[in-house]
């Protein structure tokens, strides 16, 4: 049920001064000014500001909110994702203290691109705190600050583990460091217009990070070329995974991906997933891959090829992936006496769907 104008919001507090320990109030467009210029009010979210006039003195504002994660849970396919926006820019998002290097842009009348946390949770309390800077002015006096924040995620079935070799575009290994500009990538395979391993594309070399959604130090972006210059062609990043020793019918594959220009699909062992992206490079787009969704996996080895479009014309091209939740459960050893699987333990209960 959507919070009314002026409430207090008991799903966040402040986390540090100021004011340390208090609830943020609810600002909706019943209340007029600044929801206007600010994003609308929906009956998903609403703005949550330090005052009920939806100002402040200058300085950082650190909106805090709470969850729990179940005991006897993989952590590493535990992820949180959503939306937000700020007034004026979101500097940091901390989780349990750790920072994720997760940015946003302060541009209040929309969502910045989606963001995702992926590592850092711990068993039991969990803490995300979402730190927004108020430039100039005052309380009272026009400075006006706020955050808005739409968020869900999920934690695996217990007993399932994560599949390995699924790993994002940019990184050294699922849990590694992000590789460095103009590093090859050797996980993924590139074929089509181009042949050989792709290559990483990060915001240190400028031009088109900045219109590509930027870099974290979860994934970056993969291209042909150093100067990620491409001719008008087909594109196919094939990334190869490893399914022995799992229960093929418990394969579950959740993420998302961007692309310059156009994903045509997402390919399993060379079969359709239906999973087509025409968001382009700005935003993400979600994939579902998985037996629930009728995809047909092999014992062994496995292949996933992301098939892309540069075009029309010459130019900029690449794609960006990161696997949110990839896990699948293990087949017990003969002598074992199997394993007991508990229900399902959701966050928020948010997964969308291919459309």
């Amino acid at each position: 049920m959507a919070l009314l104008d002026n409430d207090f919001d008991p799903h966040y507090t402040f986390a540090v001064p100021p004011p340390t320990g208090t609830a943020p109030v609810v600002a909706t467009s019943a209340g007029g000014f600044p929801i206007g210029p600010w994003l609308g009010d929906s009956t998903t979210s609403a703005w949550i500001t330090p005052s009920i006039d939806t100002t402040g003195d200058a300085g950082d504002y650190t909106y805090r909110t709470i969850f729990t994660i179940p005991a006897g849970i993989d952590l590493s396919q535990v992820y949180v994702a959503g939306f937000f926006t700020s007034d004026n820019a979101l500097t940091s998002v901390f989780i349990n203290g750790t920072p994720t290097g997760i940015t946003g842009s302060g541009n209040f009348p929309a969502f910045d691109p989606q963001f995702a946390v992926q590592k850092g949770f711990v068993a039991g309390l969990n803490t995300i705190d979402f730190v927004v800077n108020e430039a100039s002015g005052a309380a009272g006096n026009g400075g006006y600050t706020g955050l808005r924040v739409e968020m869900a995620g999920a934690t695996p079935k217990a007993g399932r583990v994560a599949i390995p070799g699924l790993i994002n575009t940019g990184v050294t290994s699922q849990e590694g460091n992000p590789l460095a500009d103009n590093d090859p990538e050797l996980h993924y395979v590139l074929s089509g217009a181009v042949t050989g391993p792709a290559i990483v594309a990060t915001s240190a070399g400028g031009f088109p990070i900045g219109p590509w959604v930027g870099d974290s130090l979860a994934s970056a972006w993969i291209t042909p070329a150093a100067d990620t210059q491409g001719p008008e062609a087909d594109y196919f990043y094939d990334l190869t995974f490893d399914l022995t020793g799992f229960d093929l019918s418990t394969v579950s594959i959740f993420g998302r991906w961007a692309v310059d220009n156009v994903g045509n699909d997402i390919l399993l062992n060379g079969v359709s997933t239906g999973n087509f992206n025409n968001n382009g490079f700005a935003a993400w787009t979600d994939f579902s891959i998985g037996t629930d969704d009728g995809d047909v996996f092999l014992p062994g080895l496995n292949t996933l090829r992301f098939a892309t479009f540069n075009g029309p014309g010459a130019g900029p091209t690449g794609v960006r992936i990161e696997f949110l939740s990839a896990t699948a459960v293990p087949i017990p050893e003969p002598c074992s006496t199997g394993l007991a699987l508990a229900g399902l333990g959701v966050l928020l209960g948010w997964r969308r769907r291919r459309m």
